[in-house]
């Protein structure tokens, strides 16, 4: 199908004849095409898969801008598959229009939550949902172990750790007083959708992200100072791992204040043993201080 369209997807497509049905297209699901090829050649050892990705990787970075939208965790892993395959200048591309479906600003007709940060959830869907906001960043990591770490990137990461709550019904109360506490809002307000959280109603199959972003921000490491983010960036690379979490870990520390900010590091799966953390090779201890807008790529051993 893939050769059939030049890489170029339909949105919907008859499966019988695989023949595209009328004239939408989804041309960024070449990015999920690639990156599953790639997943195909690391399991086979196929070369021919690795050649497939990066076809498709090729011609998604030739389409105007304008025309790669639908849904942004497609465009995501895309750029995953790019940066696995050292298409840098394509990587980039594809990420800058990602960060095109993205909300850049506070909705000032919402005053309970915070939009900043989200993706919108396809390209016609007026609101941003949780599991479309998840899945858009987690490519990220992999791409910033990679070596293509973007201060933005992190800056929407950031606003998202902290704004993803409002899809939490009493977010901050006991959890076993709230009716399915842990199942998201489909949507949170927007002014296009009238400025109602939930009347989408709650969307059950995004409640597994929930796990994704445990593991990205708090679950493999955890800094004492919630205003610096720290983020794992192994998830999706555990085909490389004979036990999980590997007895390796890394991860990128970041400062998105403007002052310097002191903190301590814990490695929740050493249980309280040896920890060697390390940036670039230096040791450095576990309680340092963050330079303001600091980036810092940290290894943790145990």
């Amino acid at each position: 199908m893939a050769h059939e369209y030049d890489y170029l997807f339909p949105i919907y497509y008859e499966v019988w004849t695989l023949k595209g049905q009328g004239a939408g297209t989804n041309y960024a699901v070449g990015g999920l095409y690639a990156w599953a090829a790639l997943i195909a050649n690391r399991l086979t050892g196929g070369e021919r898969y690795r050649a497939e990705a990066r076809q498709a990787i090729h011609v998604l970075s030739t389409v105007p801008a304008d025309r790669l939208f639908h849904e942004p965790q497609e465009l995501a892993y895309g750029a995953l598959a790019a940066a696995e395959l050292g298409m840098v200048t394509e990587a980039k591309y594809i990420l800058y229009q990602q960060l095109r479906m993205f909300y850049w600003y506070s909705d000032p007709s919402q005053q309970t939550h915070d939009i900043r940060g989200m993706a919108q959830a396809a390209a016609s869907i007026l609101y941003p949902a949780f599991k479309e906001n998840v899945e858009a960043i987690l490519p990220w990591t992999g791409i910033m172990k990679r070596g293509i770490v973007i201060e933005g990137l992190l800056r929407f990461m950031d606003q998202q750790r902290r704004n993803n709550f409002g899809f939490f019904e009493k977010c901050s109360e006991d959890r076993r007083n709230v009716a399915v506490g842990f199942i998201p809002f489909e949507n949170l307000g927007t002014l296009e959708l009238g400025g109602q959280t939930g009347n989408v109603g709650k969307e059950i199959y995004g409640a597994g992200e929930c796990i994704w972003m445990y593991l990205m921000f708090e679950a493999l490491g955890r800094v004492s100072d919630r205003e610096l983010m720290m983020v794992n960036l192994d998830l999706l690379d555990t085909y490389d791992a004979n036990q999980f979490p590997p007895r390796q870990l890394n991860f990128v520390l970041y400062n998105p204040t403007g002052e310097a900010r002191s903190a301590s590091i814990t490695i929740p799966p050493a249980h309280g043993g040896e920890i060697r953390l390390s940036e670039n090779g230096k040791l450095i201890p576990e309680k340092l201080n963050v330079p303001g807008r600091a980036i810092l790529r940290l290894v943790a051993e145990f």
